[in-house]
């Protein structure tokens, strides 16, 4: 374990007991006393030895004392992250629990590049909740959940974490999730505000739309607003896409999350859309790397993870990943997130152009990747499974570009098309 932690404890009991509490916690554990170094790895046996005498002195449970440590540590861990360019400032919370392997990472291979640090995952499920997994043989996530407590008390913000399963209770990892205390800092957005900036800065706002499985970006501008409402001008298309979803995505350039609002009217003859009903929006719209589109159908996909083979049916894809139903039946759950996976599916195009190459027909895709999310979906009967690529092929990636791009033509085509009535 990494002196850091070593050094952090000696803190907190001085802090929590008084002078002397280091060296008596040291005499008790039958551990020699010596300068801990942050960057040289010393024993678990020393750490959890240390940890047990803490639950003596400080007269409480074993759990209690490594969040109690994990708490201590996060004010530091924050600005240790930031002097050593690994936290931007200007995250709070939540955008380092999205980014912590990366942080880890790059903390931990600074100090001593022999050392592989613990497996925390994480993923950012909206902008006020954040799922966090941990592996470990140690099973220090109390202290995990400490250093997370600790954290948000640095930026002052209320957080609720809630453990859904944990490696203590027999469970072969440790998953949590974390969100701000109050719904309301979670949900709320100060309409007339945000687009009164946009206004008087002459700033374009981007909306996005889904049409048929495609999505669609285009550039608007805040014509109007009220306490509740807004008035946006867009291109036909936009306007069209957005009655038919019943909904738009926006991107504002000085907000740094995006807004989800409902279409209450849409005035093609003016070019433009009323909304009404606009909130922080969930996930990562229009901050997502690759656009992601349905296929016309669902292509027969085989799927191999951990030895054992499945079918599954390809539902949507981008050059990042794709997503993929699996039978209930599959045994395929929440231990496998992040685990490899082979997939192959065949893509509808007409042909494929390489080089000086020309291929007529179907193309065939075979690629690893990794599993991002599981979810049991009732009505479907089935399990949706998201997997993120590795390492596509420069051949893989034309493919796949080039099914989206198709699939682009056909709705633009539609979508350019006046519609009827």
């Amino acid at each position: 374990m990494l002196g850091i932690i070593f050094l952090a404890m000696e803190d907190f009991l001085e802090t929590s007991i008084g002078a002397g509490a280091w060296g008596r916690a040291q005499s008790l554990a039958m551990v020699s006393e010596k300068e801990y170094l942050p960057e040289v790895d010393y024993p678990d046996q020393e750490a959890m030895a240390l940890f047990r005498v803490a639950t003596r002195l400080l007269e409480t449970d074993l759990d209690t004392v490594l969040e109690s440590l994990g708490g201590h540590m996060g004010n530091g861990l924050v600005e240790m992250g930031i002097s050593m360019g690994l936290i931007e400032e200007h995250w709070t919370t939540m955008d380092i629990l999205e980014n912590l392997q990366g942080i880890l990472h790059g903390a931990v291979g600074s100090q001593n590049p022999n050392i592989v640090p613990p497996d925390i995952r994480s993923l950012r499920l909206r902008h006020g909740e954040c799922a966090v997994v941990y592996f470990s043989p140690r099973q220090l996530c109390s202290l995990l959940r400490g250093i997370v407590q600790g954290i948000a008390e640095y930026f002052d913000e209320s957080i609720v974490q809630k453990e859904h399963i944990c490696m203590k209770s027999g469970s072969l990892l440790c998953r949590f999730s974390v969100s701000f205390e109050d719904p309301a800092m979670m949900r709320y957005v100060d309409v007339p505000r945000e687009f009164e900036i946009c206004r008087q800065r002459g700033d374009d706002i981007v909306l996005y739309n889904q049409f048929k499985g495609v999505p669609l970006a285009g550039k608007g501008s805040v014509e109007g607003f009220s306490e509740n409402e807004a008035l946006v001008r867009v291109s036909p298309g936009q306007l069209r896409a957005m009655q038919v979803e019943g909904r738009t995505f926006l991107s504002l350039p000085h907000l740094p999350i995006g807004l989800v609002a409902q279409v209450r009217d849409v005035y093609p003859h003016l070019g433009v859309a009323r909304l009404f009903q606009i909130n922080l929006a969930e996930g990562y719209f229009g901050h997502r790397v690759f656009n992601r589109v349905e296929l016309t159908e669902p292509a027969a996909s085989r799927f191999i993870l951990a030895g054992r083979e499945y079918t599954a049916r390809l539902l949507n894809l981008s050059a990042g990943g794709g997503s993929f139903s699996l039978s209930l039946t599959a045994a395929v759950d929440e231990r496998a997130l992040f685990d490899s996976v082979w997939v192959s599916f065949t893509l509808p195009l007409k042909w494929f152009s390489q080089g000086d190459t020309l291929e007529l027909g179907p193309q065939d895709l075979e690629v690893w990747g990794n599993l991002l999310h599981i979810q049991v979906r009732e009505q479907e009967q089935d399990r949706l499974v998201r997997v993120v690529f590795n390492d596509l092929t420069h051949r893989d990636l034309a493919v796949i570009n080039e099914y989206l791009k198709s699939r682009q033509q056909e709705v633009f085509a539609e979508i350019d098309r006046p519609s009827g009535g």
